[in-house]
């Protein structure tokens, strides 16, 4: 793509990103002179290295419609792709545009995404800006409490349930957009997997640190590839339950709305790029692992997989499902992925958690030598870290038996 300046320092905006695109988004491509483009600004969403992968530009637009002196604003967000467009950005706007108007005929009410408009240019999505709708996005670092976790269970349960209803009618498209992105041995995935197993290997070597979890470190650090290797086996589709799954929902990829009192009473998942068939607990696992307060994973696990198995069936049946999924079944899924449990709670919090602006995509870049990779890690695992989170998030994971399920998984004893 050919880019100018914009106004602003940080952002580049697209030379395909003029008046002509924001009348085709109003008009929904019909050219049919019902809309005039008064003026329209633009502005960055969130600042580089945010972990979105891709271009999202804000554009405030003021608009008239044919035979209304009314000017009208309007706030849209485009997001297309940073470089190169590749197979990686075909998803999301594929999800949009064919996922979505599917899931909307099967209920009208689905709420879960935000609304889109017409793109002109192929791979670009043109969305509502959920800021204006009074949308915000949590600070990650503060972490979510209870209230918005529950809202989050509901939000994934109801895009799970349409996802199978989906599939009930377009088998072929919820798989395609399914296919796996990230977690398997083929050469696509060589950064992903240097990332995931460094960080688990990063954490077995502070577990020593803790006299109650070496037993654990050195297993784990040796079998940081068997671990790999299971993590790609259990991700696949499996033959009790599976749905389309949104595959990174932390913090960064939902938005809330709140009441005059701050209490959240709305959600919007965003970022449908890295899109899973699978079972729908790949989802709660990465979302429990990453983005909860840690008195969440202590205290309110059981009332937060209700809350999600109880939705997920009521849908079901409203959406004119014949499957179901117990409540049984979801523990034993929690329970048969724990090891990306393990790579979650390794890897993806502590980038989570880390207030540098270290851009973990480097670390999945081959020229990133050994050196440069641990000192990374070594500031995702620096001391506030150390001394706030890992001792609960050990805990957590030894209390929810996750590194006795991977030992147990693997065929091996502690050591």
């Amino acid at each position: 793509m050919d880019l100018v300046e914009s106004t602003e320092m940080t952002l580049k905006i697209p030379e395909w990103l003029d008046e002509k695109f924001i009348h085709a988004c109003l008009e929904d491509g019909k050219k049919n002179g019902e809309v005039t483009v008064k003026s329209y600004e633009t502005s960055t969403v969130a600042p580089p290295g945010n972990g979105f992968l891709s271009l999202l530009v804000r554009v405030k637009v003021k608009y008239q419609k044919k035979n209304s002196e009314d000017v009208q604003n309007l706030s849209l967000v485009v997001k297309g792709p940073l470089g190169e467009m590749s197979s990686f950005y075909e998803t999301e706007p594929k999800f949009y545009k064919m996922f979505m108007s599917s899931a909307l005929e099967i209920s009208p009410d689905i709420r879960f995404a935000p609304k889109t408009y017409f793109s002109p240019v192929p791979g670009v999505i043109v969305l509502e800006d959920l800021k204006s709708e009074c949308y915000l996005m949590a600070e990650k670092n503060e972490m979510l409490d209870y209230a918005h976790c529950r809202l989050y269970a509901i939000a994934s349960a109801t895009f799970h349930a349409v996802a199978v209803a989906v599939h009930e009618k377009y088998p072929t498209l919820v798989q395609s957009l399914g296919s796996e992105k990230f977690f398997s041995n083929e050469p696509s995935s060589v950064g992903i997997r240097r990332l995931f197993v460094g960080g688990l290997r990063h954490l077995a070597k502070k577990m020593k640190d803790f006299e109650e979890y070496k037993k654990y470190a050195d297993i784990i650090h040796s079998s940081s590839t068997a671990i790999w290797n299971m993590t790609v086996d259990v991700l696949k589709p499996n033959a009790t339950f599976n749905s389309l799954t949104q595959g990174d929902p932390w913090v960064t990829n939902m938005m809330f709305k709140y009441d005059s009192s701050r209490k959240p009473v709305e959600v919007k998942l965003l970022d449908f790029q890295g899109l899973r068939y699978s079972s729908p607990v790949v989802d709660l696992i990465f979302f429990i692992w990453s983005s909860p307060k840690h008195e969440v994973r202590e205290k309110r696990l059981t009332d937060f997989y209700r809350v999600y198995c109880d939705t997920l069936n009521d849908k079901l049946e409203d959406y004119n499902c014949s499957e179901r999924f117990s409540y049984e079944q979801l523990m034993e899924a929690v329970k048969r992925l724990s090891c990306k449990a393990l790579f979650v709670a390794s890897t993806s919090f502590p980038i989570m958690m880390c207030q540098k602006n270290i851009d973990a995509g480097t670390l999945c870049l081959e020229e990133c030598d050994e050196r440069k990779f641990t000192g990374a890690f070594d500031q995702y695992y620096d001391h506030d870290y150390c001394k706030n989170h890992l001792p609960k998030l050990l805990k957590q994971l030894d209390t929810l038996e996750v590194f006795e399920n991977v030992i147990t998984q693997l065929g091996l004893e502690k050591q």
